[in-house]
């Protein structure tokens, strides 16, 4: 029984194959075969075939890849085919595709054209490269000061003034030495006393700031304060300061003028 022809094949110029043939649906498709991009199997071109044009599509994307190599690559290729002998034309552009990405290194931001649009094939580097290690390091951010703060208000959480025993609050600086007896339930300031007040600070010339000295002084004027105001116990509060040294000179001197810590 012969075989029913649905369309006359033809051959053009460009050596393309077209086959006009009607599905069963009534739609008309066409099925392509660019052998004239394709650059494999020279100067023995294998016989045409019939492709979709999905296929025709790889194929072009394939010949781009094959062509942005160095010829000495096209050479290899060609010759790898050869010895292979390879006829189907998806296994040749298989290997086109893997062989160009394998050679990408060799290519640096190659440009190249298709169908007169200008493409450009950024091939990365073929070397392997060590990955970046990004750390996050900070500086200690809290300073002396802070830490003071910090140690402050755990005592304040401790501490507190009432009317039968305030508290004895120190505060010093560089220049400066500062001394109050609070009543928190209040908020009053019952006494006072600092070296920026006249009588201790004519008392004593100081220019490089209160000394143990002027230290046991304020803690003497504080302690007389605080009798004369009917004050005898008090609860100390250092201020978050380390006990010694000026602090530690106020409260020895206030203890030995009559205040009860």
């Amino acid at each position: 029984m012969r075989r029913k022809v649905l369309g006359p094949a033809r051959r053009d110029e460009n050596r393309t194959w077209c086959s006009g043939k009607q599905g069963r649906t009534g739609r008309g498709h066409s099925l392509y075969f660019i052998h004239t991009l394709y650059p494999f199997s020279y100067p023995n071109p294998a016989p045409p075939r019939l492709h979709s044009p999905l296929t025709a599509t790889l194929i072009a994307l394939s010949t781009l890849a094959f062509f942005a190599l160095p010829s000495s690559r096209q050479t290899a290729l060609r010759n790898l085919e050869s010895q292979l002998g390879m006829a189907n034309t998806a296994t040749a552009m298989t290997m086109t595709v893997t062989t160009g990405l394998q050679f990408a290194g060799s290519l640096n931001h190659k440009q190249t054209s298709f169908l007169g649009v200008p493409l450009r094939l950024s091939m990365s580097n073929p070397q392997p490269s060590l990955p970046s290690v990004f750390l996050n390091v900070q500086a200690k951010a809290r300073t002396r000061t802070e830490d003071r703060e910090a140690r402050h208000s755990r005592i304040r959480k401790k501490i507190e003034g009432t009317p039968d025993r305030p508290r004895l609050c120190v505060f010093r600086s560089n220049k400066h030495l500062y001394v109050q007896v609070i009543d928190d339930s209040k908020m009053h300031t019952l006494a006072s006393a600092s070296t920026m007040q006249k009588p201790i600070c004519e008392e004593f010339n100081y220019t490089s700031g209160p000394t143990i000295e002027v230290a046991k002084k304020v803690g003497e004027f504080i302690a007389k304060s605080c009798l004369e105001k009917g004050i005898t116990k008090v609860a100390f509060d250092r201020g978050g300061y380390p006990y010694h040294g000026r602090v530690q000179a106020l409260a020895d001197s206030a203890r030995e003028h009559g205040l009860q810590f």
